[in-house]
């Protein structure tokens, strides 16, 4: 059975009898983004996928970008084998966009155009403005061309598919309602070549459209994926105006960017060297999870256009202020002098580029954590400006956070009333897992959890939350479900080898529930009676604070936040929470 509807936007599994096929159409399923959600579901329930072609030359290229990014891909129809459309140069769309190759040898060459390939032709808005949309108007194909079909017997309908067809209906559907099965399917096999290099684009809008059965016997009801799938939308959590986001990524453009905040000396040196990009490893600016689709530039790095993130990150939530953190390499070069100068130059660069440009925007201290003594200095140097609100360090560096080689780091941040916060990434000094080097970026990533842990447990083990009594520590982007496991391990451990410690007075659920918060990016606990059972194994709702992780791709849409959750819990982490958290939010503000 091939299944096909709107856009997907749940966890929920596929409904009984699972289909053997899902035929996702890009134009009406939310777009690439959509179509490989639903693919990603279809594959965790061995399901393939067959991307719906609309018959026009840019909805192939769009359906060929899908179907060379999705493991699970099927077969893709050839609008250009047609009778009466033979040929790229005659289907629909064909005056208006150029770019897709012609089919050769059964093989269909991946558009390797910017976006999903295709161009505008440059007069087509002013030649189609005074016919409609484009003139197109409905093309009705007479028959599918059955004579150069080729068996699909590979891909055969399981049992509990039953092998049914189910199809957006149109003229040439109606004029096929024979029952056929996806066995003897009457689209012509395109394999695919390589995927090209370019990323495709994404966020095609989704509009509504309800399928039906075409083969001979009737339909029970209308299937619609989001019926069947879709969370109902009043179990959606609205994030409240005026909300406080602990967690926005903004990012230096180049090096060209801060040069003006160098030294004479410093620019010669980095420009006679060549230096330039020092983006962290942990967060690769092409990568899915760095940007979400409809949150990337144009041009340019993620994270370093101002209007869409006031317009994205800012606007689209109602958001009073925003915590930006600019996460660069500064912080994870091996030259101390090097790094002092790059943390100095991104400092004042978010001065002048951010903060002065955006009065919600509020920003983190980047130290050089390199050289903790050149960290606290820069940290009095920025502390004057009550608009630098926390000190940022990363997850994984030269040594565990506890030791007291950064004590330096802690006493200045205790000084000036500010909180520590510790992002997910990582300097590489040491592989990220404790058994050696992952090989792919989904492992580097999952594994921060490690780090964080090690971090947290590295603390409290050493006391730092006992000399420093009023220390705040904020963990930004490490997760939240995986706390309640790691207390419930650290105090039994505790409990039993706490004398080698004996500074360690205290319960690490206690010292945790008093000095740490969490941001809520990424959270994966699936429902709401999951939220309430973490909430009450760490203690408390006063530790999560609300984050979007602008522009890293965690969720759609505006749910930033887990469904069911009530309006006073939700105030609490959205705005109670970050005030209690950051005393200078509340100076600020007044």
């Amino acid at each position: 059975m091939i299944v096909l509807g709107r856009s997907l936007n749940c966890t929920s599994p596929a409904p009984a009898p699972a289909p053997a096929f899902l035929y996702p159409d890009v134009r009406l399923c939310g777009g690439i983004t959509g179509a490989k959600k639903i693919a990603a579901m279809a594959e965790a329930n061995d399901c393939m996928v067959v991307p719906n072609n609309p018959l026009s030359l840019v909805s192939t290229a769009a359906c060929l970008q899908i179907a060379a990014c999705i493991p699970n891909f099927a077969i893709q129809e050839d609008p250009t084998q047609t009778p009466d459309l033979h040929g790229t140069s005659n289907i629909l769309g064909s005056g208006i966009a150029t770019g897709l190759a012609e089919p050769r040898d059964g093989f269909m060459p991946i558009p390797n155009g910017p976006g999903i390939g295709v161009e505008l032709v440059p007069d087509a808005v002013a030649r189609w403005n005074d016919r409609g949309r484009f003139g197109c108007g409905r093309i009705e194909m007479a028959r599918w061309s059955t004579c150069s079909c080729r068996p699909v017997s590979r891909y055969k309908p399981r049992e509990r598919g039953g092998g049914r067809l189910i199809r957006f209906p149109s003229a040439a559907a109606q004029r096929c309602r024979t029952g056929v099965t996806v066995s003897t399917w009457a689209f012509r096999r395109v394999s695919l070549l390589p995927a090209s290099k370019d990323k495709p684009a994404f966020g095609m809008q989704a509009r509504a459209h309800r399928t039906r059965a075409i083969n001979n016997r009737p339909c029970a009801k209308d299937i619609v994926v989001s019926e069947v799938l879709q969370r109902p939308s009043t179990e959606r959590t609205i994030v409240p105006a005026g909300a406080i986001d602990c967690d926005v990524h903004i990012s230096v453009p180049g090096m060209k960017a801060l040069l003006p905040y160098m030294s004479q000396a410093w620019q010669e040196m980095i420009t006679s060297r060549g230096t330039d990009g020092l983006e962290l490893a942990s967060y690769p600016p092409g990568a899915p999870l760095s940007c979400r689709p409809d949150w990337r530039p144009l041009t340019g790095k993620p994270g370093t256009d101002l209007a869409i993130l006031q317009r994205q990150a800012l606007d689209a939530f109602g958001t009073r202020i925003a915590i930006a953190n600019c996460l660069h390499g500064g912080q994870a070069v091996h030259s101390e002098d090097l790094a002092q100068n790059l943390c100095q130059a991104v400092n004042e660069w978010l001065v002048a580029d951010w903060l002065d440009q955006e009065p919600r925007l509020r920003a983190s201290i980047v130290v050089p954590t390199q050289n903790p003594v050149y960290a606290a200095q820069e940290i009095e140097r920025c502390a004057g400006d009550k608009r630098f609100v926390q000190v940022q360090l990363l997850a994984a560096g030269e040594m565990l956070l506890g030791r007291r080689y950064y004590w330096p780091i802690y006493e200045a941040a205790v000084k000036h009333d500010l909180p520590i916060g510790i992002h997910a990434g990582s300097a590489f000094r040491h592989a990220p897992t404790s058994n050696g080097w992952p090989s792919h970026f989904v492992q580097d990533y999952v594994g921060q959890t490690m780090g964080f842990e090690a971090q947290l447990l590295s603390l409290m083990g050493e006391g730092v939350f006992n000399h420093f009594p009023t220390l705040r520590v904020v963990l930004i982007e490490s997760g939240v479900t995986w706390l309640p496991a790691f207390l419930w391990r650290a105090i039994k451990s505790w409990r039993g080898l706490r004398s080698e410690t004996p500074w360690f007075n205290r319960s690490p659920a206690e010292l945790v529930r008093q000095h740490v918060r969490l941001t809520m990016q990424p959270f994966d606990a699936p429902g709401s009676a999951e939220v309430e059972r973490i909430l009450e194994h760490i203690g408390g709702d006063e530790m999560l604070l609300f984050a979007t992780d602008f522009p890293h791709w965690h969720f759609d849409g505006t749910q930033a936040l887990p469904p069911g959750l009530s309006p006073e819990l939700v105030r609490r982490l959205a705005v109670d929470n970050p005030l209690a958290t950051y005393p200078r939010l509340q100076e600020t503000l007044s």
